[in-house]
């Protein structure tokens, strides 16, 4: 149980911190073991209603004494500064950003250098007229799934930016979570 000092005449409020108050005066109150006690200045601190708002939200406090509690209750109150378009753009930017890693996750830069490198390679065999060995062929099969699958994340990157556009509400955008394709070799 936390206490809180609470002075009803100039409305100073403490917190315990480290089990003591200190009231302004210099006086120390020490609250280890310590029972509420309202003669004394001295309630139980109590919080009510949500500690964060939903997106569209934000959060009003009001203080109230009842009995031996100091309570604090929070509420949720339309946030008439709130741009759902700018909210839009941050989800989309987020989750573009998450594209990236997915793919990075997978095949990083270095990796995917490499890819482009052997892709040509095979292109140079190919145009000379030579054919691939079973293990090229197997390897180039593998490449195009690679390129394939990137090319996915990334169309479904460019989907899930129309479908967020397309969303109403902030809870809608908030609960908006996209389905990334896997990438699985045959």
């Amino acid at each position: 149980m936390t206490l809180i000092y609470h002075d009803t005449q100039s409305g100073v409020t403490l917190k315990e911190r480290g089990g003591k108050i200190v009231l302004p005066s210099g006086q120390t109150i020490l609250c280890k073991g310590a029972n509420p006690n309202p003669e004394l200045g001295l309630y139980r601190y109590v919080e009510e209603g949500p500690k964060r708002p939903k997106p569209s939200m934000r959060i009003e406090t009001a203080t109230s004494i009842k009995g031996a509690s100091y309570v604090v209750s929070r509420s949720e109150v339309e946030d008439s500064n709130f741009d759902l378009d700018a909210f839009k753009a941050q989800k989309i930017l987020a989750l573009k950003t998450q594209a990236g890693a997915i793919i990075l996750e997978k095949f990083p830069d270095w990796k995917q250098r490499n890819m482009n490198m052997r892709v040509t390679e095979f292109q140079e065999i190919r145009i000379e007229g030579i054919a691939l060995t079973a293990e090229e062929q197997a390897e180039s099969n593998v490449l195009k799934l690679a390129a394939n699958w990137i090319k996915l994340v990334r169309e479904t990157s460019n989907s899930v930016e129309v479908e967020i556009l397309a969303l109403k509400t902030a809870d809608e955008v908030s609960a908006f979570v996209p389905q990334w394709p896997e990438f699985v070799v045959g």
